[in-house]
């Protein structure tokens, strides 16, 4: 079977009314419930509970430091659902802010302070009500300090899953990049796209070189016909949070990194690109840093570009290549968590999920200060969305519902869906913490090519006409799929 990589780090978490995790997660579990629907969106809002005075556990929230109320702004994120809620930090503690008007539920958005205009600016993400595909947004925002407004603008950039954006010092302007997958063999120009923000409208620009993306091509939905291209060692193909943007404070510009899949794009594993204004200019770096990105943070800090990602290791930018100074503690191997550094040089860290199994969602506050880690709120333990060992979840996903998600992330044709512990659909040799964890296993069939090997390598295996889509029990969280499918699946077909 040739698995694929796991999706970026979406949680579509649904908690259960009795948190039925090991007494070590109890004092984490976190209620949440539902409430109408908010204003514009079509998402329903996620109201959670939290006694502590902290947000409660969640993922892919917005985060930003205003400097004109000297705090930082983390907005959104999800949970069972995509959350409204605006949080603010002084350095000291969180805050619920209670704004007249705030954009809809959403997660992922990108987030960032324009200095020219003295405003903070929140842009896109996506909505998940929890009951179908994620519906993604396009709409702008500015924070005030203490109300949000929707920013009128006749062009907009596209939605775009895990946009990003940062301000540039020597245009005066946000410049957003959007990437895409159109899964054609030969790419497509409009596959990445970058925008900029002078204060009133957004402008596009067509630089004679983009930031790569995940590339075109892949096992993920793409008919065997487009996908025969050389994946890089470590390479997974489309799928997955792996760019990363932030202000050089040195240079001034905007700095994106990301990870290179694909032999035929530019060299890899690591590219990081400049932005000079009219341009995306390559470094000539492209083993740095290492591991190559995974849900990377980039923020500016004290001087320097700081990177940290699903690895918890730290690096620097310097203008002109990465430098190692050091790794985080265990806890926070995590991706999809939200970051910020506030006026005093502190690097805050919020939410996520774990980078390993088996599983969960954060809600938990760290800092980083004069090469110290503090977790200064919330428990460290993530959440757990299913239950230990291998009781089989009191609530979850129907047959239906599973095949109905499966068909959403259009690879292949759903046939069926069975209900088991991972366990019992691996084969001999194959295992992993994963086991006791309840999926729904979908059977796809159609047409599957897998990768071409390394870099030069352009010999293909023969096709698939099968294939697995794993499926959260629970959540309905895509956690991976497979090729062909296994026999256990098959059995009965």
């Amino acid at each position: 079977m040739i698995p694929t990589a796991r999706s970026h780090w979406k949680p579509n978490w649904v908690m259960v009314s009795v948190c039925l995790v090991l007494s070590l997660l109890i004092s984490a579990c976190a209620a949440f419930s539902r409430s109408s629907c908010s204003g514009s969106s079509s998402a329903c809002t996620g109201q959670a509970s939290s006694s502590n005075g902290a947000p409660s556990p969640r993922a892919g929230a917005a985060m930003a430091f205003d400097p004109t109320t000297n705090q930082v702004v983390m907005f959104g994120g999800g949970a069972s659902v995509s959350l409204d809620e605006t949080w603010t930090w002084n350095g000291t503690a969180w805050s619920l802010q209670h704004p007249a008007h705030h954009p809809p539920a959403r997660e992922h958005a990108t987030m960032a302070f324009d200095a020219a205009s003295g405003q903070l600016i929140l842009f896109g993400g996506d909505s998940d009500d929890g009951m179908g595909s994620p519906q993604l947004l396009s709409d702008t925002w500015n924070w005030d300090g203490s109300d949000w407004h929707r920013l009128p603008s006749g062009t907009t950039p596209p939605a775009a899953d895990n946009p990003h954006m940062a301000y540039d010092v020597d245009t005066r302007q946000i410049v957003l990049v959007a990437q895409y997958c159109y899964c054609t063999p030969a790419g497509d120009p409009s596959a990445t796209q970058t925008w900029t923000w002078d204060g009133l409208t957004w402008a596009h620009h067509d630089p004679p070189h983009q930031p790569i993306g995940v590339g075109p091509g892949g096992i993920r939905g793409a008919q065997a016909a487009l996908t025969p291209r050389p994946l890089l060692e470590g390479g997974q193909g489309p799928g997955g949070d792996l760019t990363a943007m932030g202000t050089d404070p040195q240079s001034g510009h905007a700095v994106l990194i990301e990870k290179v899949n694909y032999g035929d794009t530019v060299p890899g594993p690591v590219a990081t690109w400049t932005w000079t204004g009219s341009d995306w200019k390559l470094s000539p770096i492209h083993n740095l840093p290492s591991p190559a990105p995974w849900s990377p943070i980039l923020v500016p800090d004290a001087g320097k570009l700081l990177y940290i990602d699903a690895s918890a290791r730290l690096w620097t930018w310097d203008g002109g290549t990465w430098r190692s100074i050091g790794a985080g503690p265990d806890p926070l191997r995590r991706g999809d968590d939200s970051a910020a550094v506030d006026s005093a040089g502190t690097l805050l860290i919020f939410g996520g999920v774990p980078a390993s199994a088996p599983g969960g969602i954060y809600g938990d506050t760290w800092t980083w200060a004069s090469g110290t880690w503090s977790k200064v709120a919330g428990a460290s333990a993530p959440v757990a969305i299913y239950p230990q060992p291998s009781l089989r979840p009191a609530h979850g996903l129907t047959e239906a519902q599973a095949v109905q998600k499966a068909q959403a992330l259009h690879t292949g044709t759903p046939v069926r869906a069975v209900a088991a512990p991972m366990r019992n659909f691996w084969q001999p040799g194959e295992g992993g913490p994963d086991g006791n964890r309840w999926v729904w296993a979908v059977l796809v069939k159609g047409t599957f090519q897998g990768s071409c090997g390394p870099a030069g390598a352009h010999t293909c295996p023969p096709p698939a006409t099968s294939g697995v889509v794993f499926l959260d029990y629970v959540s309905g969280d895509w956690l991976g799929s497979g090729f062909p499918a296994p026999p256990q699946l098959l059995a009965g077909s």
